[in-house]
């Protein structure tokens, strides 16, 4: 065994001599030929250059090929270069930056590997490896590990996790043997390896002197790349870090539906969303920098400067004047060398007014197609309305109690402004005082009672939909005159205010009353009247709409019986021609009550006349207080008594009734005319039909 204590490099000094590179040539020949000798034993070699000798001949790497076996395919190489991109990006600026390629001479060549010992990128002169697989093809994608080419300087690296060198023999191939490399890995920010930049320059044996000082120069070239390319890859993905964040806080503010506004603590402008454009009516240019004073008052820019949470309703935009705001102020805490500001929320006072009247139910479920009904009376009623709800003049709803006026008004506004508020009022279950704050609004502090912040009246809330003022006959004079003003010119000022708000309602008013009449008596106004009545709808009475009393009844007791969930019963023939006859003054809104308390009543699947409520029950059995016999017609009767005809048709009508005992089908069939005249007639003659025994 050769001793090489003398004659090899002194690792520290980094000095080769011929000799010592001979005797380390003659140290890996015997190692090569007789692997019984571990070469560790051999004092001159480095002890991680002898294990990683032992670890390549046990992988069966041959020392002696020229070219490298093991090459990925084109698909695997374009995977890996896109993977590394940044990394490969990175590299070559530095080496651009720290200029290398001035400093390197003809016989160096630097290397980058990824974590696995793939070759991705070079520059200078390459080693003429080519694989015998791709023969033309570039070295890039080459598997550079300790499993194809064994011992070198980035697989050195690979293991001590540090930077290496390695000088020419101590590479296990001898085609890197007249090679000096030095390796330094590369590490990402949570200190994972991720490549190895490699530094490599050729060395001509023997060495024109005897002996050959082996600068340290390379290693420090490679491991201060190595610190630049890390530190410049970090800075590169805090940047893009600090970029998307940068991007996901510009998705964040366009999407939201509030002005957003950022300020220093001077109220100078940073940072805006989309919807403050929007707001100011200002290209955003023209607000970035300028104070918050001069878009929004010198009261909002003082809250600002004050380091004031505070919130500001109806603040007013100078490109705006004609809508008002709600604006946040939350102030924000210095942070490190940044000084304070504020974050401003603005919001449109007409959104949170439609806010408010979507949480409190303000809204119209009702349409046209909704309206139960078969009759001519109604289905004209529902052309009309249709008609009329095209236009935006005020609508005014006629009709007996019951007969559906709100379901009319709900319609029309889903007809014409369908995603507007619907605010109803009923003037007559307002109290007097209270009916004008209700409707106009007040300011705060207008009178004892009144909310500190104020609140929005009525009119105020319905702008962008409908205002439905239900028994308007009963509005106090006074407000009548302020409504009117409203309607002219579309504009409303609250109770203590000043300033007036423009507003865009359609006005649909109900009324049981004879408003014509009542403006006659000066008990309503009538230039409001002739306002309201520009379009005007009266809605018929149940009694006057045919057969719909059946096709209601049948509704109300399907619909019910699904809300209890239970079957539905049928009505008798019996029962069916009571509520046929019954002349219903409360209409629809009694006939749905008369049903929901005969479902209750009934047991079984069949409601009959017992089962309903005791006005229709007594109208269908007569007791002794009700009950009267029929016109004896051979009594007193002169002539003179049964001269008029209408009187005669009563007679006759009753007495058949009574003869069959109420039952409406025989009586028709002995008085020789329809069911349906049979009805008509005892409607106009007024004859009670539950005033004769029933046959059940």
């Amino acid at each position: 065994m050769p001793d090489t204590k003398e004659n090899l490099h002194d690792a520290h000094n980094l000095i080769l001599t011929n000799t010592g590179w001979e005797q380390l040539l003659e140290c890996k020949k015997i190692f090569l030929q007789n692997n019984t000798i571990a070469p560790k034993e051999y004092a001159g070699i480095r002890l991680e250059v002898a294990e990683s000798w032992l670890r390549s001949h046990d992988l069966g790497v041959n020392p002696y090929k020229s070219s490298l076996a093991e090459h990925l395919n084109s698909n695997e190489i374009a995977k890996i270069l896109a993977e590394n991109k940044d990394l490969i990006g990175i590299t070559k600026a530095v080496f651009i930056d720290l200029k290398i390629k001035d400093i390197m001479t003809s016989n160096y060549a630097l290397y980058l590997f990824d974590k696995n010992g793939v070759l991705l990128s070079h520059e200078g002169e390459k080693i003429k490896l080519i694989s015998e697989d791709h023969p033309e093809s570039s070295i890039v994608g080459q598997v550079w590990s300790e499993a194809t080419v064994g011992t070198c300087a980035h697989v050195l690296s690979m293991h001590l996790k540090k930077p290496v060198y390695i000088v020419g023999p101590e590479h296990y191939c001898t085609v890197f043997q007249n090679s000096c490399t030095s390796a330094a890995p590369l590490t990402n920010e949570d200190n994972e390896i991720i490549g190895y930049l490699v530094v490599s320059y050729h060395i001509d044996f023997p060495l024109s002197h005897d002996s050959y000082y082996l600068s340290t120069y390379p290693l420090g070239l490679i491991t201060a790349m190595a610190v630049a390319v890390e530190n410049k890859l970090r800075f590169t993905k805090s940047y893009q870090l600090l970029k998307s964040a940068h991007h996901m806080q510009e998705v964040i503010l366009s999407v939201i539906e509030e002005g957003i506004i950022i300020t220093d603590n001077r109220g100078k402008i940073i940072t805006i969303n989309k919807e403050v454009v929007n707001i100011f009516n200002t290209p955003e240019e023209e607000i970035i920098g300028r104070t918050i004073d001069r878009f929004l008052g010198p009261q909002i820019g003082e809250a600002v400067r004050n380091n004031e949470t505070i919130d500001i309703e109806e603040a007013s935009c100078s490109n705006n004047h004609d809508k008002s705001y709600l604006v946040l102020i939350r102030p924000l805490d210095k942070h490190g060398n940044y000084p304070n500001g504020a974050v401003l929320r603005v919001n449109p006072m007409e959104m949170i007014n439609a806010l408010v009247t979507n949480r409190t139910g303000a809204f119209a479920t009702y349409t046209f197609d909704k309206i139960i009904g078969k009759s001519n009376a109604i289905k004209e009623t529902i052309s009309l309305g249709k008609r009329f709800s095209l236009s935006n003049e005020n609508i005014l709803l006629t009709g007996e109690s019951g007969t559906g006026k709100e379901l009319f008004a709900q319609a029309i506004h889903n007809a014409h402004r369908p995603q507007g508020p619907f605010i109803a009022v009923n003037c007559a279950a307002m109290p007097r005082e209270l009916i004008e704050s209700e409707l106009f609004g007040y300011e705060g502090g207008s009178f004892t009672g009144a909310e500190r912040r104020g609140r929005a009246g009525k009119i105020e809330l319905a702008h962008g939909g409908t205002l439905f003022l239900d028994e308007i006959g009963d509005m106090p004079l006074e407000v009548q005159a302020i409504l009117l003003r409203v309607l002219e010119d579309k504009k409303v000022m609250r109770i203590g205010g000043h300033i007036y708000k423009k507003v865009d309602f359609r006005l649909v008013a109900a009324t049981n009353k004879d408003l014509e009449r009542m403006s006659h008596e000066n008990l309503f106004r009538s230039d409001l009247f002739f306002r309201l009545s520009i379009l005007s709808i009266q809605l018929p009475p149940l009694r006057k709409r045919d057969n719909d009393v059946e096709v209601l009844a049948n509704y109300f007791i399907a619909k019910y019986c699904a809300k209890i969930k239970r079957k539905a019963p049928l009505i008798s023939e019996e029962a069916l021609e009571v509520l046929k006859s019954y002349g219903w003054p409360g209409n629809v809104r009694q006939l749905e009550n008369s049903v929901i308390y005969a479902v209750n009543l009934a047991q079984g699947d069949l409601i009959q006349c017992r089962h309903l409520p005791e006005s229709l029950y007594a109208a269908s059995h007569p007791t002794a207080d009700n009950y009267r016999e029929p016109i004896d017609m051979t009594g007193n009767y002169t002539l003179e008594n049964i001269y008029k005809i209408d009187v005669m048709e009563k007679i006759l009508i009753e007495n058949a009734l009574y003869k069959t005992r109420n039952n409406i089908t025989k009586a028709a069939e002995l008085l020789g005319m329809a069911k349906s005249t049979l009805y008509r007639k005892a409607k106009e003659l007024n004859i009670n039909m539950g005033t004769f025994k029933n046959s059940d």
